[in-house]
């Protein structure tokens, strides 16, 4: 079990990567947000939008300050990729009907600033975009802490946790700068993040822990 109080990071020697923290997983206009689970419980984003203004946009101004590397990477579903499991066609996709076609893999708040790298990717494969290498690997190097957050906690963060594992990193999860919806706030957040805590490698922390 790895319990942090306070981590000590060096900017030159980490990153931090947001993980689909994206329109159409944190807008009030997404269709993510009020749609219905496979347990037919309405989704409420106000835990991700709260996570984002309280905890995660206040870190990447600090972070920042430090010169911290920042990274993002965008979930891009294709029309139709999950007709079968109970997934809509219309979240995270590119879709030529809006006026503003990219408005659903937009990065919420525009968070990132001039040359903060956005990295599309596959739905599961945090390293990949349409089968290929989405330039993830080459942005993070040889960085040895990776810190992490976005949403969901229990879905696209932890496939990026444990791709980042796979490839010999050590994440970082920021506690407060991670989060799902409402209905899953106190059970699969929470049991994820408890799994982290129990876990030889991955290390949690609260944002404000950490020092520079």
């Amino acid at each position: 079990m790895v319990l942090l109080e306070t981590l000590e990071i060096q900017p030159e020697a980490a990153r931090l990567l947001v993980i689909d923290a994206q329109n159409d997983v944190c807008h009030d206009n997404s269709a993510y947000a009020d749609s219905i689970s496979g347990d037919s419980v309405r989704r409420d984003v106000c835990p991700i939008q709260e996570a984002v203004t309280d905890h995660l946009i206040p870190f990447l101004n600090r972070a920042r300050s430090h010169g911290l590397p920042i990274g993002f990477v965008q979930s891009v579903y294709q029309l139709g990729q999950y007709s079968h499991s109970g997934i809509s066609p219309k979240w995270l996709t590119v879709d030529p009907d809006l006026k503003d076609p990219e408005w659903r893999i937009r990065i919420y708040m525009d968070m990132p600033v001039q040359n903060e790298p956005s990295f599309q990717k596959d739905t599961q494969e945090t390293f990949t975009y349409k089968g290929t290498d989405n330039g993830l690997a080459g942005w993070l190097g040889e960085a040895e802490d990776i810190l992490v957050a976005g949403f969901t906690t229990d879905g696209c963060v932890n496939k990026g946790v444990y791709a980042l594992l796979e490839r010999g990193y050590l994440p970082v999860v920021l506690e407060d700068c991670v989060a799902t919806s409402g209905h899953k706030i106190r059970t699969a957040h929470l049991a994820t993040l408890e799994g982290y805590r129990h876990h030889e490698i991955i290390r949690v922390v609260n944002s404000g822990n950490i020092v520079f």
